[in-house]
């Protein structure tokens, strides 16, 4: 204990001694003078001793050592060390050999995220390390344990805000829920001064996978390496799949690569609980799975999230690099369609298959699926599955074909077309594996053979000389073999790019045809339009005809009243003439001498001022006027209607 501790547990063991609070609150001040700080440590411990912890009623002369009690904690992050440093006087204090471990990431000690501890918190908060849509991660201590570790918190700006508050807890208890050596275990959550929630969790030392890739000379380098990091991440992912979980942000900088191998998927903070693994179903997945457990969070009961959490957009020229929160959620360069369309009831293990594809191409071409110099336009492309220009690169980047192939099924615009989950991916990444290996072993053998008979000696030419013949049939076999495996690839490439250009083929005959049907659409209804006028013409004429007509009318009219869903093409032409047939003074214009209707189902009408035109309304704006006596004929503007005059009256011919 240092010297201040020494103090500070004897001004509290002769306090303890005193029955009387005047009394000690005079011994308090004599003791401790001033320094407010000693006092106010001293105040807790003797408030804590006044709780019921029978660690606490025991005399202090009697109890050299701790006895099997449990200690009472005023706060929820207080040093348990520190509480039984006043009543031990030596507590254990281990420390081992530091870890020959890379820092990580570049640190910032002085970031205005760390919140304020007290003096006997349990917790040492160091410097930010990181920081996402949500929480910035502090590299931290937990001064009991004597173990670094991560702590999340969530950021300042959204500690008001419940929808993130709720977001950020859920991840906690998804994190804390998925017990895998892939995934970085959760130790606490809690809640600072500060209000601000936090998890704390272990300390990933190392690099991330986006930085390993970076760092390479060429898209060839550390191949092997690299492959083996992808197949640890789709087991990690399998393990998340089989509980439910899909993680919807899978991209290299969420992925950490420890100094020792160790490889771990991070943030989860857009993670969802798909519905079949939620707890409604726990009886079923108990019968299916063994008793597997099913993780539970706020959303487990059915909602995807209680609301958007920010909008759309990439600040200061991402690229679209970064996670976006909101309506549509996840980084857009990893995404796939339905994701970046907001469909988030379709979401599924293949949109995380997608983002596992999107891994593998960047370690293959250096590149992710969507490359643009901006963030909208790689936004568009992954809204549009536009990734003519991901396939090309991946054709010409030199890997082995089973990986290209691999890529390519992870990366289909159609979940459908994808691998069902990860599980099944990891299967056939460990089956390429196990492929290399067993040509490896059997390179090895070959090159094995070939020394032991460079060995011989001219005693064994004949030997030798066999051996020699026997290594050229292998190598000539092997060639052949070689050519024969790369005709069957071709083949199913160009299998493969038939297939690919029948569906386009397919999608352009479709179009067509939609197209074609919306100009026979168009068309019917120019037709339909047509008819009503020359309808309306034929009720005129029947109308001024002989006697009897009116039932042939009535039809006319009422055939022209909408069914169903058809559009209603009734305005005054129609009206008119429904009036006019049951003698409804209303709408009949006065003095009115003839009538025609035009093919576009306007009425032109002649009384002894001049032709008209009249609209749906009634009302009537004239064309011609009467002012001429001879010739006794006029023409409508558009030279399509003629009116006459006669003795009895006007009429008008088309």
């Amino acid at each position: 204990m240092t010297a201040e501790n020494s103090s500070e547990v004897t001004i509290f063991r002769e306090a303890r001694k005193l029955e009387g609070n005047d009394e000690r609150s005079a011994f308090l001040d004599q003791a401790c003078g001033e320094n407010p700080q000693l006092r106010q440590r001293v105040e807790k411990l003797l408030a804590a001793a006044e709780t019921d912890s029978v660690f606490f009623q025991q005399p202090l002369a009697e109890s050299p050592v701790v006895p099997s009690a449990t200690v009472a904690l005023t706060e929820a992050n207080q040093s348990v060390l520190r509480l039984m440093d006043a009543t031990m006087a030596d507590v254990p204090s281990v420390s081992l050999r530091e870890e020959k471990q890379p820092d990580g990431p570049i640190q910032r000690p002085s970031s205005q995220e760390i919140p304020r501890q007290p003096s006997n918190s349990r917790y040492r908060l160091d410097a930010e390390i990181a920081r996402g849509g949500m929480g910035a991660i502090l590299r931290g201590r937990d001064v009991d344990i004597g173990r670094d570790l991560a702590v999340k918190v969530l950021l300042t700006s959204h500690k008001d805000r419940p929808e993130v508050v709720q977001r950020f807890m859920e991840e906690a208890q998804i994190s804390g829920q998925l017990q895998h050596p892939g995934i970085a275990p959760v130790y606490d959550i809690g809640q600072f001064a500060d209000e601000r929630p936090y998890m704390s969790m272990k300390l990933v030392k190392g690099d991330t996978l986006s930085k390993q890739l970076a760092d390479r000379d060429n898209v060839r380098q550390d191949g092997s390496k690299l492959i083996g990091i992808f197949k640890q991440i789709c087991e990690t992912m399998a393990y998340a799949h089989s509980r439910g979980v899909i993680h919807r942000d899978l991209k290299p900088a969420n992925i950490m690569v420890g100094a020792f191998g160790e490889v771990q998927v991070m943030d989860w903070g857009l993670a969802k609980v798909l519905a079949e693994g939620g707890v409604a179903d726990e009886k079923k997945a108990r019968q299916t799975h063994d008793g597997a457990s099913i993780i539970q969070t706020l959303r487990s009961s059915g909602s995807e999230s209680p609301a958007a959490i920010g909008s759309f957009g990439t600040a200061g020229g991402s690229g679209g690099s970064e996670t976006q929160m909101g309506s549509v959620m996840g980084t857009p360069a990893y995404m796939p369609p339905e994701q970046a369309l907001g469909e988030i009831d379709m979401l599924d293990q293949r949109a995380d298959v997608f983002g596992l594809g999107a891994i593998l191409a960047e370690i293959l071409t250096g590149q992710p699926p969507y490359v643009a110099d901006d963030g909208t336009q790689i936004y568009r492309m992954a809204s549009r599955g536009r990734l003519d220009d991901c396939f090309t690169r991946l054709d010409e980047c030199g890997a082995d074909e089973e990986l290209v192939s691999l890529a390519r099924q992870c990366l289909e615009v159609e979940p459908a077309d994808r691998p069902k989950d990860a599980n099944a991916l990891a299967e056939q990444v460990t089956g390429y594996l196990e492929s290399v290996e067993t040509k490896l072993r059997k390179s090895e053998v070959q090159r094995a053979r070939f020394r032991v008979t460079l060995g011989l000696g001219a005693a064994a030419l004949a030997i030798l000389i066999a051996g020699i013949v026997a290594t050229a049939w292998q190598a000539r076999e092997a060639k052949r073999q070689t050519l024969v495996a790369q005709d069957a690839r071709d083949e199913a490439n160009t299998e493969r790019d038939k297939a690919r250009k029948a569906k386009q083929t397919a999608n352009k005959e479709k179009a067509i045809a939609e197209e074609a049907k919306l100009r026979e659409e168009t068309l019917a209804k120019q037709r339909r339009r047509e008819l009503y006028a020359s309808d309306m013409q034929l009720a005129d004429q029947l109308y001024r005809g002989q006697n009897g007509e009116q039932k042939r009318i009535e039809q006319i009219l009422a055939s022209w009243i909408p069914v169903d869903d058809q559009e209603d093409l009734r305005e005054f032409s129609w009206r008119y003439q429904w009036n006019r047939l049951y003698e409804s003074a209303d709408t009949v214009v006065p003095e009115c001498k003839g009538v025609a209707i035009t093919p576009a189902g306007k009425m032109v009408v002649t009384d002894a001022r001049g032709l008209h035109e009249v609209d749906e309304n009634g009302k009537k704006q004239e064309l011609i006027s009467w002012t001429l006596e001879d010739p006794a004929s006029w023409f409508s503007p558009d030279g399509r209607w003629v009116a006459a005059k006669f003795d009895s009256g006007f009429d008008l011919y088309h």
